[in-house]
């Protein structure tokens, strides 16, 4: 298996959770640990969680992912007011080197990267508003894909924002398929002005 090194962070295939059942999520995140710590030879899973409901016994999951997102609801859930006061506060409950984001809708995405540093994103809204179901899924798929591919944060928000953008002018998620298969996502990656010659090819 392909390991892909960015920085101090090393990106294989990783785990998506849910802060759900919290649990059964902290129990699966110990259950990676365990394998993390028996097969370093061959580089750790990345483990990526988000919290999204406004519900206080989600907080401990904070100190637990390598990778955090943070939905504006659970943010307005705890008092803040802002992406970039959101991934400041909650980076100081995180584990130290990990990864924060935070998406606020129309207003783009901000994260902090694996010195704290605080980035952001526009967002890149469609001429016409279509179906916004999904959009915070896809947001989180199309940025940890950019992750895994060797991307810094600020260029893997900007990815998944606009992989957003494009989800919100369709109906579904068949059409982001076609476009993936054409080649009309390219393009989206390839003219970005936060980096340039990066495609991606799907199989």
């Amino acid at each position: 298996m392909k390991v892909i090194f960015y920085a101090d962070m090393i990106f294989k295939p990783d785990y998506f959770l849910q802060g759900r059942n919290v649990s059964n999520v902290t129990k699966m995140i110990e259950r990676i640990r365990q394998y993390n710590r028996s097969h370093q030879d061959c580089g750790c899973i990345t483990i990526s969680v988000e919290i999204e409901k406004a519900k206080p016994e989600l907080e401990s999951l904070i100190p637990l992912p390598d990778v955090l997102f943070v939905s504006k609801d659970y943010a307005m859930f705890k008092g803040y007011s802002s992406m970039a006061e959101t991934v400041k506060e909650i980076q100081a409950q995180a584990i130290p080197g990990s990864l924060v984001i935070c998406p606020w809708g129309e207003d783009g995405a901000s994260a902090s990267n694996s010195v704290g540093k605080l980035v952001h994103s526009p967002a890149f809204p469609p001429l016409h508003v279509v179906d916004t179901l999904g959009a915070g899924d896809t947001f989180n798929a199309a940025t940890i894909f950019s992750l895994s591919n060797g991307h810094t944060p600020k260029e893997s928000i900007t990815f998944g924002c606009r992989i957003a953008g494009l989800k919100v002018g369709v109906t579904g998620w068949e059409p982001l398929r076609k476009m993936a298969k054409d080649g009309t996502l390219c393009p989206i990656v390839e003219n970005s002005s936060e980096r340039s010659g990066v495609v991606i090819k799907a199989t």
